[in-house]
């Protein structure tokens, strides 16, 4: 007998939207439902990224791989995916008012007990919601 296609391990395509990718690396983990086992989910990881933005859609590309030992999961199906999306690091938001601007950068008046202003100048993006988030927070300024 002939192997004609092996389904215990199953390719899940994804398009993850540009915000998220840097969250997401080789071996994250991620849940699987699909519609016809409603109360089920399947463990499932990442496996491959595409490491490119799609023009069109501003999303990338990845791959995850699911475990069907079962048979349960059909080749070709639909599913929802839910990517563990834990991070080391909180990212510090900061309303746009706050902020004050020169041509060389951008800075944090102190508050509370610091004595000091902070900036950055490369790292700090507006959001559309007039705030700024830097994914590193803020450093004291060298005088």
């Amino acid at each position: 007998m002939f192997v004609v296609s092996d389904t215990s391990k199953l390719r899940v395509y994804v398009n993850v939207p540009q915000s998220f990718v840097p969250a997401i690396r080789i071996g994250t983990k991620a849940m699987i439902s699909v519609p016809e086992y409603p109360d089920r989910s399947f463990p499932a990881s990442i496996e491959f990224s595409s490491q490119a933005v799609d023009g069109q859609s501003g999303t990338t590309r990845m791959q995850l791989m699911v475990g069907n030992d079962e048979g349960l999961l059909l080749a070709g199906g639909y599913a929802n995916v839910r990517i563990d999306l834990s991070r080391d690091v909180q990212t510090l938001h900061i309303p746009a008012s706050a902020l004050l601007f020169d041509q060389m950068a951008c800075a944090l008046p102190p508050s509370g007990r610091a004595k000091r202003w902070c900036s950055r100048v490369s790292k700090l993006r507006a959001t559309l919601a007039a705030k700024s988030r830097s994914p590193r927070g803020f450093r004291p300024m060298t005088e």
